[in-house]
């Protein structure tokens, strides 16, 4: 496997993770970023060493001082991780922020009666909601490779009684 494939293979992977690492309790994203530190302060000489390798590998290559900067790791450098991680672990709980948030509108909400279907989605036509749905779909699936102005337009909509 070349290096390539590897680091493809390790951002597939973690793409993958989103949603589970969302939906998981602050706690446990704590607790694996605590990890991540105790990894990075364990293998802090290895880590050193096989980057004395890399930058050996950049002069070879005839890299510019600067990329070759960007990728020496020393002390300071992994320090300044661990601090990061740190400071990450202190911060509020960024996707929780939602939850407050319902929980505020909830209770400042005068009480009514349902003013839509609770099996309503929205209050957009379904063959627009659709083509909005396949829309995001492109973008997020084809990236750079389409214009922003993409639409996508319904020739044809036949409602079933399957669903």
């Amino acid at each position: 496997m070349t290096v390539q494939q590897h680091i493809l293979k390790l951002a597939t992977s973690a793409k993958a993770a989103c949603p589970t690492i969302a939906n998981s309790p602050v706690s446990q994203r704590n607790e694996a970023l605590a990890r991540i530190a105790e990894a990075l302060e364990t293998s802090r000489s290895a880590l050193l060493e096989a980057n004395e390798l890399d930058l050996e590998y950049a002069a070879e290559a005839g890299l510019d001082a600067a990329l070759v900067d960007r990728l020496e790791l020393n002390d300071a450098r992994i320090n300044s991780m661990l601090d990061a991680l740190s400071i990450v672990r202190s911060l509020p709980d960024p996707i929780g922020g939602v939850e407050d948030l319902k929980s505020w509108m909830a209770a400042h909400m005068p009480v009514s009666p349902y003013l839509f279907d609770t099996d309503d989605l929205s209050d957009m036509p379904l063959r627009l909601l659709a083509a909005e749905t396949l829309r995001e779909k492109l973008f997020l699936n084809l990236h750079q490779e389409l214009p922003y102005q993409l639409t996508v337009e319904t020739d044809n909509w036949n409602e079933r009684n399957d669903g």
